[in-house]
């Protein structure tokens, strides 16, 4: 399905709003799409990103996950370069797996997307027992 055709199913606003939908539909294609070539993505070039992520929902799918739950929240490590900077936390709507990822959006365009260890949700209960990273080597 080309991005036109799944913005027209959707009522996304903003570049933000579709990436974010697509990652909870796990769809690395529609992702892979959104994504600027030009940029990287947790320090990878995108494409070495996308394979990277296509691992992790992977990981999600065996566990029986559909779909990704949603949560906001912001980096919690008080010595962190990225303490404070907003994200969400994604887990899994049958396994509870989780993952947690920093968004950094400017003007609703996704810039960059990373791993965070220090995650706080701002709501949403806790967090589910298996941590699932983009980079295994984390």
């Amino acid at each position: 399905m080309n991005f036109l055709k799944a913005i027209k199913k959707t009522t996304l606003k903003t570049h933000a709003d579709s990436v974010l939908h697509f990652f909870k539909m796990m769809d690395v294609e529609m992702i892979n799409d959104l994504l600027d070539s030009d940029r990287t993505f947790q320090n990878f070039p995108k494409d070495k990103f996308i394979l990277k992520l296509d691992f992790a929902f992977h990981q999600f799918k065996t566990a029986g996950d559909t779909s990704l739950h949603l949560f906001a929240g912001s980096c919690g490590g008080d010595d962190c370069s990225n303490f404070k900077c907003t994200g969400f936390s994604f887990v899994g709507n049958h396994s509870g797996c989780f993952m947690n990822l920093i968004f950094d959006i400017e003007k609703g365009i996704v810039c960059d997307i990373y791993e965070c260890h220090f995650f706080k949700k701002n709501a949403g209960g806790n967090l589910g027992a298996k941590k699932i990273f983009i980079d295994s080597n984390m």
